[in-house]
């Protein structure tokens, strides 16, 4: 072979064959794009999609067990799928400001491992009864909200350091009883 065709084909080579090694990426390195595909392909812990004006999780995030930390704030979502309920190992999961109506689906029961939501600054009417199921929560952040009642599930979160309960104007009963049970957690109002 004469030497172009050995440089033409190595440029080949590195252009269409070398994406493959470029593309993958250890755990601790940021994707190298903002593109949500190509963050989702890498091995993660944290998994930063803020504002990216989604307005529905890409199921593919559903997939990714090793996410820890899911920050999707300041987007266009109006719920979460049932899905979410997959991510075990989740401990932080950022959605605040967002447009999320109603409740989160219940299966966020599941996150065991999760110590921290920030939902803060969405329209969400409730929050789920399975919430009391996280065990590890230390952080809730559901202020700003449309809250309509509050779970006595929140009293089983005896890890939970700070429930921010800001701008809930309903019911006066629901809050004095999650206040009684969280004795050791600083409820804001």
């Amino acid at each position: 072979m004469n030497n172009k065709v050995l440089i033409i084909l190595l440029v080949l080579l590195v252009v269409f064959g070398g994406g493959y090694f470029i593309s993958q990426k250890t755990p601790n390195e940021k994707p190298a794009s903002s593109s949500s595909s190509e963050a989702v392909n890498s091995s993660i812990a944290t998994l930063d999609l803020s504002g990216q004006q989604l307005t529905e999780l890409p199921v593919t995030v559903l997939d990714r067990t090793d996410i820890r930390i899911l920050n999707l704030s300041n987007n266009q979502l109006t719920s979460l799928p049932s899905g979410i309920g997959r991510l075990t190992n989740l401990e932080v999961l950022n959605i605040e400001n967002n447009r999320l109506e109603g409740k989160l689906p219940e299966e966020i029961g599941n996150l065991s491992n999760l110590r921290e939501i920030l939902a803060n600054n969405n329209r969400m009417t409730g929050i789920p009864a399975a919430i009391g199921n996280l065990g590890s929560l230390e952080i809730a952040d559901f202020s700003n909200n449309r809250l309509e009642s509050l779970p006595l599930e929140l009293g089983n979160l005896t890890q939970l350091k700070l429930l921010d309960l800001s701008g809930y104007n309903s019911s006066a009963s629901d809050l004095n009883e999650i206040k009684r049970l969280l004795t050791s957690t600083q409820v804001k109002t």
